[in-house]
């Protein structure tokens, strides 16, 4: 029995268990080059200064998320904060047009966010009878064969009304296709910040972002909303306020270059959290690597464009990988790699990758740097967009038991 299991007294414990869900480990370093949102324990949304750390909540639950880590990202609608611009009737964010708004009732005029916030920003309230309300900003330009998100903040939505009478975009270039990641008919709940993608076709030039209740069809209902964002890639990332010009959040780094506990021969790290969004775009998770020439050595965890987790190495140069199986956005995870001499083993929530180059791969080298949600040996970096709760590392293999066991 003892042979079988062999997490057992101090074996069971990892030399490294950093808890990532209030506080930075001193061992590492966190930096951002500019200020970023979050929700705080009491759902209010934050703006955090440069280089501070920003541990989210969900903003009704106020669950605790975790350790938000994004790439960098570009909010390209102005005045999304929303407040009026004349203080008349409708009194419409500066630039932005409407349809069938007048008072504070129907979008006209601009309220105090439910949650809160030190961000500048108003929230709309749209109700309809059998009408459409809704309010719209033009973006000047939209590049040919770009995906864009277009994102809101949902602040109430007590009638039940579903994506597609909340949010849209028309008077796009030609070819250009519009879809909702989770359905049009999906009805968001307050806190969720929804989306509508936008995959312009091939030649740039402008669109109209709408928001309000009845944009697609005349409904009757009510819904509020804050924080409209629109954003190139392939999921929405938390908001960035934007008054009369574009604003940019840098990314967010986490990772250090002192790693003397790692063992070159063999070990075990498990990484927890849950992924901002999954399809289109690779992502990275974790990487322990040689900080010198690009692919060269280094090994870690990831999400491929199509949501599936994967553990790679690079050896000398030569990527050696493995699938385990799909990663689901929004969902709490747990990925784990353990290595020595041609014996790798991938785990993700308790599932094994059973083939794969990576799994009798040698071991890459010179191994000196950890760094999280990046990959610094690659070129494009493939930053990946996520919570980080905990990481744990012990300084042996594991085996397939123990595999299951640490990522349940």
């Amino acid at each position: 029995m003892g042979s079988l299991l062999l997490f057992t007294k101090n074996r069971d414990r990892p030399i490294i268990c950093w808890d990532l869900r209030n506080a930075i480990p001193s061992a590492v370093v966190f930096t951002r080059a500019s200020t970023a949102t979050s929700f705080d324990a009491d759902g209010m949304l934050r703006l955090e200064a440069i280089n501070a750390p920003r541990f989210d909540h969900h903003p009704t639950t106020h669950e605790a998320l975790g350790l938000l880590i994004e790439g960098q990202r570009t909010n390209i609608l102005l005045q999304s904060i929303m407040t009026g611009s004349n203080g008349g009737t409708p009194d419409v964010p500066y630039g932005w047009s409407s349809s069938n708004v007048s008072s504070a009732s129907d979008g006209g005029i601009p309220l105090d966010s439910i949650f809160g916030g030190n961000d500048g920003a108003k929230a709309r309230s749209f109700t309809t009878t059998d009408s459409k309300n809704f309010i719209a900003a033009a973006v000047a330009s939209v590049s040919a064969s770009t995906t864009y998100i277009f994102s809101v903040l949902v602040e109430a939505n007590a009638s039940g009304q579903p994506l597609s009478s909340i949010l849209a975009f028309s008077n796009a270039p030609t070819g250009t296709v519009g879809s909702y990641p989770k359905g049009s008919d999906y009805i968001p709940s307050a806190g969720e910040r929804v989306e509508i993608k936008m995959v312009v076709g091939t030649t740039s030039g402008s669109a109209l972002f709408r928001l309000g209740c009845g944009i697609d069809i005349a409904r009757t209902g009510t819904v509020v909303l804050s924080r409209p964002q629109v954003e190139v890639g392939y999921f929405a990332t938390s908001y960035i306020p934007t008054t009369n010009t574009a604003a940019t959040r840098a990314a967010d780094f986490l990772g250090t270059s002192s790693i003397p506990w790692f063992n070159a021969n063999q070990g075990t790290f498990v990484v927890e959290g849950r992924m901002l969004g999954i399809f289109g775009a690779y992502q990275n998770i974790v990487d322990l690597s040689a900080n010198g020439p690009l692919n060269q050595n280094a090994f870690g965890l990831n999400v491929t464009n199509v949501g599936i987790g994967t553990g790679n190495a690079w050896v000398a140069g030569t990527n050696k990988y493995a699938y385990i199986t799909d990663h689901t956005a929004d969902a709490p995870f747990k990925q784990a790699m353990s290595y020595k001499a041609a014996e790798y083993k991938i785990t993700l929530n308790g599932t094994r990758a059973t083939s794969g180059s990576l799994l009798t791969a040698e071991l890459p080298t010179n191994i000196d740097t950890l760094d999280f949600a990046y990959a610094r040996y690659e070129s494009p970096k493939n930053q990946g967009s996520m919570w980080l709760r905990s990481f744990k590392y012990w300084n042996r293999s594991s085996n397939d038991t123990e595999m299951e066991r640490i990522t349940q």
